[in-house]
């Protein structure tokens, strides 16, 4: 089982930054993870709230500001002075860092009408660095694998906020609409009824499955027994270390 550093090593730093990814990578984990959307002057940047108020401390609305704008905010004082100057990370940079980061899920923010300008702006950056790609919205993913068929792509469940083409979260439905739209797998939250039977379900139809977003090592380990692809956490130095004690 992978473990994915969610939004980086956010327990230790502001997530979604630079730092962030770095110290994932300081601490060995599998791959990263982070959040985009689209700025107004078309530029991708990495932050998972419609706003910068929460980690930045102003309030600007992402789609309505520029790249400038945007890169000005502090994201990095507000988890402690330490991280004092850190920006709000261009999706370009990360893709070059990713190079090196392991797995690299991106996961779009914003409407499905985004998708074509996200493929756009990848292409038109001549990207070289594997990625794949994870969303709530299975139209997002629809459309993804329409231009990029080459890439992964998860359909993230969340069992709180259930997706619009499934709300009572039946299974074989679920199954039945994420095989329509040739998805590589789903990406469920840790609070659904995980267990041996549950998996088996989604293997049988050779799907893969991620987990999110787990930070306790019990945790952790009943999901490396499910033998799960991959579990997104906030702390990849606590489990990288209490998974490798598993180790036969």
């Amino acid at each position: 089982m992978l473990i994915i550093a969610h939004r980086g090593a956010s327990h230790d730093a502001p997530e979604n930054t630079m730092a962030a990814f770095r110290l994932a990578m300081e601490q060995h984990a599998d791959g990263i993870e982070c959040d985009v959307q689209m700025t107004a002057d078309w530029e991708w940047v990495v932050l998972h709230d419609e706003t910068t108020e929460r980690t930045g401390g102003v309030d600007l609305l992402v789609e309505a500001r520029t790249v400038n704008e945007l890169r000005r905010v502090d994201v990095g004082s507000w988890k402690g002075q330490q991280w004092r100057g850190e920006r709000i990370p261009l999706l370009s940079e990360v893709l070059i860092l990713g190079r090196n980061a392991g797995k690299l899920l991106v996961e779009i923010k914003g409407e499905q009408d985004v998708a074509d300008k996200f493929v756009r702006f990848v292409r038109l950056n001549q990207n070289t660095t594997p990625f794949e790609v994870i969303s709530l919205s299975l139209g997002m993913l629809r459309e993804i694998r329409k231009t990029m068929p080459e890439v992964p792509t998860w359909w993230v469940i969340d069992f709180d906020e259930p997706p619009l083409e499934c709300p009572d979260l039946n299974l074989d439905e679920i199954i039945r609409l994420a095989k329509a739209a040739g998805v590589s797998g789903l990406d469920f939250g840790a609070n659904f009824p995980w267990n041996a039977e549950f998996v088996e379900r989604f293997r049988l139809e050779g799907m893969g499955l991620g987990v999110w977003t787990v930070d306790s090592v019990e945790e952790a380990r009943r999901f490396e027994s499910l033998k799960i692809d991959f579990l997104t956490t906030n702390r990849p130095a606590l489990l990288k270390v209490a998974l490798a004690e598993m180790a036969p």
